[in-house]
């Protein structure tokens, strides 16, 4: 099938340590997600153009580590790193603009933003009536990009 990732490679892995120290930890690599290049403003009519091209590929490492002092009565103690080396890449080319009926629904102006510039992020077509030839306005859409390194501390118990 065109639209899956075609190779991935994931490692993970887990360490106990004495006195309650523990250490997980997770990579995945994966080749380039397939995206559909498509026209400003037009209903997409040419099924050959179907997921034709790839985003980048994508790196995702997370960590956890873990202290039960072994006098704590069931305290544990944590740190994680989500994303942990900042790895930012595109997830997706575009989303759907329900409940919007024109943006993003009837007109992929993400798909087309893409496909002229060959930037992400998203963007709407503006164009104002009095012959203002139109431009696009970035929108820097998050929901297309990989989630930034996230780093936690916890506090919590056992029983």
């Amino acid at each position: 099938m065109s639209w899956d990732r075609r190779h991935s490679l994931a490692f993970s892995g887990l360490w106990r340590g004495h006195a309650g120290w523990s250490l997980a930890w997770s990579s995945a690599l994966g080749s380039a997600l397939p995206w559909t290049p498509k026209t400003r403003r037009q209903i997409p009519t040419e099924n050959a153009l179907n997921e034709s091209r790839r985003l980048g590929w994508t790196e995702n490492t997370n960590l956890s580590l873990a202290w039960a002092p072994p006098l704590a009565r069931g305290a544990v103690f944590g740190l994680e790193a989500r994303n942990l080396f900042d790895f930012r890449t595109d997830a997706l080319a575009t989303v759907d603009g329900y409940p919007n009926p024109v943006s993003k629904t009837l007109y992929d102006d993400y798909g087309a933003y893409r496909t002229e510039t060959g930037l992400g992020g998203g963007a709407f077509w503006s164009a104002l009536p009095e012959g203002d030839p139109g431009h696009w306005v970035a929108v820097h859409d998050p929901r297309l990009m990989n989630a930034p390194r996230a780093l936690r501390a916890s506090i919590g118990a056992r029983w």
